[in-house]
């Protein structure tokens, strides 16, 4: 258990649920998102690579919609952060490593479980595989973190322990990671709409994104928009979206 929780609060109502779930799914998942996507070919401005475990964000879509399927938990952008409860695929966080190195920071992705009650569960499906204590592990057995936290605490805490800071285009570290990679820093309009369409149908839509990095983003890599939809459908047979 989190040492910030209070055994006494209230759990929410599907607060076992989504733990339950989470575990259920979690190797098939990471499996999954490694098979798709882990040895794709990716150009990252001037160096060129395989995926590896940088798959934060189909990761975190497809985990919040097997949850919302199975429990009903409504996922919703702009939620009451304390007294509702809900699923929310989180604003884009900016991973900055405690060594301070820029070929290491990227930006990244996690699902938020709020209790209703004023706790939030951060569920982070890739992290701790991607720069956590996971990484380099081929064992995907409890990979997926699960950390519940008081919403009063909830920045503070993962910027402390996980190393995440809410993604800011004036981060000198950010515009750093960028030139470090040699590409011009996404925009505020990009965020703005990527933040919109995974807490939505429109991901796993035709045409996820309008604007023009949104565009460049989902055709460069098949990540988002049908082929999202139909790796869904892998894990929720039938599946047509939100409920």
């Amino acid at each position: 258990m989190s040492p910030e929780v209070n055994v006494k609060e209230k759990l929410g109502r599907h607060e076992f649920a989504v733990g339950y779930l989470t575990r259920l799914y979690e190797q098939p998942l990471l499996q999954g998102l490694w098979d798709r996507w882990g040895m794709q070919e990716m150009s990252y401005g001037d160096q060129k690579d395989k995926r590896g475990w940088y798959v934060c964000g189909p990761g975190t879509i497809t985990l919040s919609r097997i949850i919302n399927s199975k429990t009903g938990i409504p996922i919703v952008q702009h939620g009451d952060l304390n007294h509702q409860e809900h699923l929310r695929c989180s604003p884009s966080f900016f991973y900055r490593p405690p060594n301070g190195k820029v070929e290491e920071m990227c930006d990244h992705d996690g699902v938020e479980y709020f209790n209703g009650f004023g706790y939030v569960t951060l569920i982070d499906v890739t992290g701790p595989l991607t720069f956590g204590d996971k990484k380099g592990n081929n064992n995907l057995k409890g990979a997926i973190l699960l950390r519940k936290i008081p919403v009063a605490k909830y920045y503070k805490t993962i910027a402390s322990d996980y190393h995440l800071y809410p993604l800011k285009l004036e981060d000198p570290d950010y515009i750093a990671m960028n030139q470090y990679h040699g590409i011009p820093p996404s925009d505020t309009d990009y965020w703005n709409e990527f933040y919109e369409a995974k807490n939505s149908d429109r991901i796993t839509s035709e045409t996820p994104f309008s604007t023009r990095v949104g565009q460049f983003y989902a055709n460069a890599d098949d990540r988002y928009g049908l082929p999202l939809a139909e790796f869904i459908k892998g894990f929720i047979p039938g599946w047509t979206g939100i409920r």
